[in-house]
């Protein structure tokens, strides 16, 4: 299936990606292969925002994704203080999550999951 509720009542999922199996297993493994929570940041330039994240930040898993910023982090409530000092008026908005499935296909693959014929 490629609908992340379904996939999520699964016993074992296959990730795919250009009909390559890029992960397998239950989803509770593969989300917890992203390595803790997810931050989403939302800002102006995504690709420098990541990069500037990651020189400043060396230990964060962050990659630029259609318009936004996600970060990887274990303890990511401990980061977002650090965000917002560190870059001063840049983030429109932080939002804190537990991965996803397509969190753990963008952690796979880099990019996000799409539907053929979707937007």
């Amino acid at each position: 299936t490629h609908l992340g509720e379904e996939a999520e009542r699964a016993h074992r999922v296959v990730i795919l990606d250009q009909g390559r199996i890029v992960a397998e297993g239950d989803p509770a493994s593969l989300k917890a292969g992203v390595g803790g929570d997810v931050l989403v940041v939302e800002c102006a330039d995504p690709e420098t925002f990541t990069s500037e994240i990651r020189a400043r930040f060396p230990d964060v898993r962050a990659s630029a994704v259609e318009g936004a910023v996600l970060v990887e982090r274990e303890r990511g409530h401990e980061l977002v203080p650090k965000l917002v000092e560190a870059f001063p008026g840049r983030a429109r908005s932080v939002t804190l999550r537990q991965p996803t499935l397509e969190d753990v296909f963008v952690h796979v693959t880099g990019k996000r999951f799409r539907v053929r014929g979707s937007t």
